[in-house]
């Protein structure tokens, strides 16, 4: 299986989004899944010189290649780039994980959704991902 992880980036601390989506793809891949986190190529992408429109076309093909989308929310604020992902993901008939903040509404993600992962904490998200099914 090969999931493509889709989060904020614009805005976050990348510090703590590194450790949070490292984690992420750690208990994803001993679950024998292929990830695509295009954090981890940031480096990647300004030794090649990507301007922002590159990135996003790269990612985009990332995208099609994937059968899983992960969208990770942690907070209320809104990503664009997510939102684009959401649409490519339906337009391609991807399958739709959510993992969400409780609380949060995102209702165009909830309603996307094959699967919504709920929680409190961010320990609390990494067990249930550990539990859950995909």
């Amino acid at each position: 299986m090969k999931i493509f992880v889709a989060y904020r980036f614009t805005g976050e601390d990348i510090i703590e989004l590194e450790n949070v989506l490292s984690k992420i793809k750690n208990i994803l891949e001993a679950k024998g899944a292929n990830i695509f986190c295009s954090l981890f190529l940031e480096e990647h992408f300004k030794n090649e010189g990507f301007s922002s429109q590159e990135v996003y076309d790269y990612c985009s093909k990332q995208l099609l290649k994937h059968d899983i989308i992960l969208f990770f929310i942690k907070s209320g604020e809104k990503s664009k780039g997510m939102l684009i992902e959401l649409e490519e993901a339906i337009k391609n008939n991807k399958k739709i994980i959510l993992t969400i903040r409780k609380n949060l509404h995102f209702a165009e993600f909830r309603q996307a959704a094959h699967q919504i992962i709920e929680f409190d904490e961010l320990s609390n998200l990494y067990d249930l991902l550990s539990e859950s099914e995909l």
